[in-house]
């Protein structure tokens, strides 16, 4: 088989999906590639924020029927952040935000894609090799899979093969934190609260986020992977170990059973600077690097890299133009948008984690006046698109 096309976007995840619907009245003939087969699972924390609805609901037209046959808990409406020491931070959050795992949420976009656009479809894709000469050229595995394009996107996750293969030098320079994840059930906790706890444990947090159907997914992030304490933790025994002996924790689990093999997953950390195109290139969602460094969440950061990198390949037909060079509006715009933040926030990281009284100081104001709290460590714009 062999196919030519305007774009092929490489990986189907919320990066990916988002893309394609953003750009459904391009014209413009597209190519959707995905390793695997969906529904396929993802490890994750399965928590969708308010900013990801935001960015659908604007690149879909039917926004009465949303989310309509996608399984999720009940919407969540408050978190709550426990720090090592010191009273809880609560958090009511006023724009929608639910959670659903990755498999039903992602199979969710891919759907929206087959429903309500003229994109090819193609999974169980296993990119081989990708090379650019006057176009792109994607090898599948095999070998008799071969599509060309004008410009790539690529959006194929924390391991992506465009990067690797294209971006030589600069596919190891971003941070990575390092996460896990299982599922429990009848865990006692409120059905529409995330649970985030700062332990001395670990540089990290401990997650308790509800599902559908008295599930639980529960796990530990490590965002400070260059601290000598994240070097010396073994995260699935300290997580076993929280869960069974920490005071409070143990306590909501007591009725608990796992029900899912634990899985690890990596955090590709935003803040740094990294390149994000290439000639005929463009690197999108965890490819690029986008994942939250404070709060460890980057759906909402793949979207919308999704919907900055289809206006970029708009201009790049318009002007007949796929180099490196042309494309320094998505570079910009990914920095103004969504990097410019995640820089700030690992700064915010790394402070807490060294001075971690602070965060109990915050705790403190918390009780007295919530609203400085969250001008502190939440963004006017959090729940908000650019």
């Amino acid at each position: 088989m062999n196919k030519a096309f305007d774009i092929v976007i490489l990986g189907a995840g919320p990066a990916g999906t988002t893309c394609v619907l953003a750009l459904k009245d391009s014209g413009l003939s597209i190519a959707l590639i995905d390793k695997e087969s969906f529904p396929r699972d993802k490890p994750c924390g399965d928590a969708i924020p308010g900013p990801c609805i935001k960015i659908l609901k604007k690149v879909t037209e039917n926004e009465q029927d949303l989310f309509n046959g996608l399984t999720k808990s009940a919407d969540i409406s408050n978190s709550h952040i426990y720090p090592a020491k010191g009273k809880k931070i609560n958090i009511a959050w006023k724009a929608q935000a639910f959670n659903a795992t990755r498999a039903d949420f992602d199979n969710y976009l891919l759907n929206l894609v087959k429903s309500t656009t003229k994109t090819t479809v193609i999974e169980d894709f296993q990119v081989n090799n990708v090379a650019v000469e006057d176009k792109v050229i994607v090898t599948e595995r095999s070998g008799t899979k071969v599509l060309t394009c004008d410009l790539l996107i690529a959006g194929d996750g924390t391991n992506s093969v465009v990067k690797r293969k294209m971006f030589s030098g600069t596919a190891h320079k971003g941070l990575n934190g390092y996460a896990i994840r299982s599922y429990y059930e009848n865990v006692s906790c409120n059905a529409n609260t995330n649970e985030f706890y700062l332990l001395d444990e670990f540089p990290g947090y401990f997650w308790i986020f509800p599902l559908t159907k008295n599930i639980y997914n529960v796990g530990v992030g490590l965002l400070n992977p260059t601290s000598e304490q994240a070097k010396s933790v073994n995260i699935k025994t300290s997580m076993q170990d929280v869960i069974e002996n920490h005071p409070f924790i143990s306590e909501k689990f007591k009725n608990a059973s796992s029900i899912a093999k634990i899985q690890g997953f990596k955090l590709p950390l935003g803040g740094k600077d990294t390149s994000l195109t290439a000639d005929h290139i463009m690197l999108t969602g965890d490819a690029a690097h986008l994942i939250d460094p404070l709060q460890g969440h980057g759906i909402d950061k793949a979207m919308e890299s999704g919907v900055l990198a289809a206006k970029q390949a708009e201009i790049c037909f318009k002007n007949k133009r796929f180099d490196s060079a042309s494309m320094t509006i998505y570079q910009n715009a990914v920095e103004t948008n969504i990097v410019k933040e995640l820089r700030r926030n690992l700064w915010v990281m790394r402070f807490l984690f060294k001075f971690p009284f602070i965060l109990r100081m915050a705790a403190w104001l918390a009780q007295h006046n919530p609203a400085t709290v969250l001008g502190i460590f939440y963004r006017k714009r959090k729940n908000q698109v650019v």
